[in-house]
This record gives C-alpha cells, sequence and structure tokens, in this order.
C-alpha cells in the first residue's frame, strides 16, 4: 500500500516538475518572439526619454529632440516645418532614421536637401517616412501576418506605400525604390504617437 501511495506521489510530482518546465518554455517563447520581432522599446534611447516616455508627457517632435541618435532627422523636421505636425494632437508614427542611416547618403545631398529652394523635396522625403495614426510593432507584425503572402502594404502621410515583412524575425520595410530597411528600436512611445527608428533613409521616388 506504501509503496503504491509513493508510486503515485512520484508521478503527480512528475507531471507538475513536466508542466512547470512547459510552462516555462512557453514564457521563454514570448520573450524570443518579442526579441526577434525587435519591439524592444529600450535600445538606443537616451535616459531622458525613457523617462520621459514613461509618463508619456512628450510629444513626438519633443521625444524626437531629446534622441542623440535622432539629431539629423530631427533638424531635416525643422527644416521642413513639420515640427507643427508632430506637436499636434493627432496621433501619427514615425519611422525615423538614425543618424547612422542618414550618414550613407552623399554629404552633398544632405545638404542640398536642407536649402530653402528644396524646403518642398524635403517634405516629401519626410512625410513618406509618417504614418497617419498610431502602428505599434505588435499591431505591424499582426497586419504582417495576416496579409497575403505576408506582406503588408501602408499608406504614408503624402500617399507614398511602404511595404512591410518579416525577415529572420526581423520586421523589414520596402520602399518605393526596393531598399531594404530594418526597423533597428520600435514603440518609443510619445503622448501623441509612436517613433520605429530605422537603418536607411527610404525614397519614394
Amino acid at each position: 500500500m506504501k509503496l503504491t501511495k509513493l508510486f503515485i506521489l512520484g508521478a503527480f510530482s512528475t507531471l507538475m516538475f513536466t508542466a512547470c518546465k512547459d510552462d516555462k518554455k512557453a514564457e521563454e517563447t514570448e520573450i524570443e518572439v518579442t526579441d526577434e520581432t525587435n519591439i524592444d522599446t529600450d535600445n538606443n534611447t537616451t535616459d531622458e526619454v525613457d523617462t520621459k516616455r514613461n509618463r508619456e508627457d512628450m510629444n513626438l517632435a519633443e521625444v524626437t529632440r531629446a534622441n542623440t541618435n535622432l539629431s539629423s532627422v530631427s533638424e531635416a523636421l525643422e527644416r521642413a516645418g513639420l515640427v507643427a505636425k508632430l506637436e499636434a494632437d493627432t496621433p501619427v508614427t514615425i519611422f525615423a532614421p538614425t543618424d547612422a542611416a542618414f550618414d550613407k547618403i552623399p554629404q552633398e545631398t544632405r545638404d542640398s536637401w536642407m536649402k530653402p529652394e528644396n524646403k518642398e523635396k524635403l517634405t516629401g522625403l519626410l512625410s513618406y517616412h509618417i504614418f497617419p495614426g498610431e502602428l505599434t510593432a505588435e499591431k505591424l507584425v499582426d497586419l504582417i501576418n495576416n496579409a497575403e503572402n505576408n506582406k503588408y502594404t501602408f499608406v504614408t502621410a503624402n500617399n507614398g506605400e511602404v511595404s512591410a515583412t518579416i525577415e529572420n524575425g526581423s520586421v523589414v520595410l520596402w520602399d518605393n525604390k526596393g531598399t531594404k530597411t530594418t526597423i533597428e528600436t520600435a514603440n518609443i512611445s510619445a503622448s501623441n504617437g509612436y517613433i520605429h527608428t530605422i537603418d536607411n533613409v527610404m525614397m519614394r521616388e
């Protein structure tokens, strides 16, 4: 009788251990999916942005200005006259090229974009990186997974089109020129939207 009880107790313990192991595995899988889809919001942001972001009391223009990796796009937004749009209550999402992304563009071209006579062109270029409304990384991944051939195309603020796919666990964007761009840091939140930093300057034409 004692042997039977011990056997039952041992079997129950094995089941409990297996269940705990499965639960742990499920948790690890969720973490891995998060990492694979690049929805970590802590990388490449300043302490100031992290602190303010948690309180969500900074608008998109302020968050962009405070991020030391986005100084180039911040300056470009000011030159293009788009700061007011990013300070408004209407929610938008910015796919913001990092300073390293701007560095890939020849200096002569960048200087040309910043000239007053090219303001319209600069505005068009930057508007191609803005999505009307809130588009989190999780929502984008869901849209990709449910799209035909797992390729989702969204329309930007100036009616341009950007396609999004997932490659090797990373969210990848494709501009009109077919250039491949990867989201580096996602879901940097502000009071009126989100910023996703990207590793290229996307081109509509």
